[in-house]
């Protein structure tokens, strides 16, 4: 409800010369204006407001507009975020990508030209969009996983914290600021080194996601071509929570370090 009140606020009309401009929230910011001249037009001014804030937040055709704005919104950014990962790809990561991108397509085409049932159609199609978003990032996370030299970036984070433990041993003269900020820097290189450590076990699993769902778009465009049957036609949508319950779940999400970041190996020290 509160994303259609504050809507209906900000709603903006076009003006020429001025664009859109927010031609409630100027008439109400006019009448708190005048209030400081009688008292009364503060509380016309909160009469009206209430009405029209109302008025609007009950229209089904305010909130579908709404709605489909705020759809709209997330689509953008969603396709930003998609284009920023595909660029970090490399030729061979991309060529992979866009396997899986002309799978999709077929398999819209097919959802079209075969005219199956409309809401198992949309479902399916909305989670293999999901699911390209997905790819990209797992496909990132390979590139960047594949590209480290680990073992090499793991022998200098243990020689660093051997180095900053040595020197919190026998640093008498170090204050206890001093102790505690190498303390801190050790505790962040053995994290740092623990990623590294199940890089292998990351990069496998990985490989496995990738697998799992160049079945799924298979299976997707099979669905399409071959059955008449909605209920048969629907695909898994438990994979993606599947996906991110796995201990590799942390490439697919925001914070993934290996695919939100630049982070490599050699920046781990």
């Amino acid at each position: 409800m509160f994303k259609y009140l504050k809507a209906a606020f900000w709603v903006r009309e076009p003006i020429p010369l001025f664009g859109a401009v927010p031609i409630n929230a100027l008439l109400f910011a006019g009448f708190v204006a005048l209030g400081f001249g009688h008292p009364g037009f503060w509380l016309l001014g909160s009469l009206c407001e209430i009405i029209y804030l109302w008025a609007m937040s009950s229209s089904k055709r305010f909130r579908h507009l709404v709605d489909a704005t705020d759809l709209q919104a997330n689509s953008d950014r969603k396709e930003g975020e998609r284009k920023s990962i595909v660029d970090k790809l490399s030729a061979e990561s991309q060529a992979e990508y866009k396997r899986f991108q002309h799978r999709y397509a077929e398999a819209k085409r097919l959802y079209n030209d075969e005219h199956h049932d409309a809401e198992t159609a949309a479902a399916n199609l909305e989670h293999l969009d999901s699911l390209l978003f997905i790819v990209g990032r797992l496909l990132l996370g390979k590139q960047r996983l594949s590209a480290e030299n680990v073992e090499s970036s793991k022998m200098r984070l243990v020689d660093q914290i051997t180095r900053l433990r040595a020197e919190i041993a026998t640093g008498a003269s170090l204050s206890e600021e001093a102790k505690e900020t190498r303390q801190r820097s050790v505790e962040i290189r053995e994290q740092r080194l623990n990623l590294l450590e199940n890089h292998e076990r990351s990069l496998d699993e990985v490989e496995s996601h990738l697998d799992q769902l160049d079945a799924q778009f298979n299976l997707a465009v099979d669905a399409a071509r071959l059955s008449q049957a909605p209920d048969a036609a629907k695909l898994d949508h438990n994979l993606i929570s599947s996906l991110m319950a796995t201990p590799s779940g942390i490439l697919i999400g925001d914070s993934a370090p290996w695919v939100q970041g630049e982070t490599t190996a050699s920046e781990l020290e």
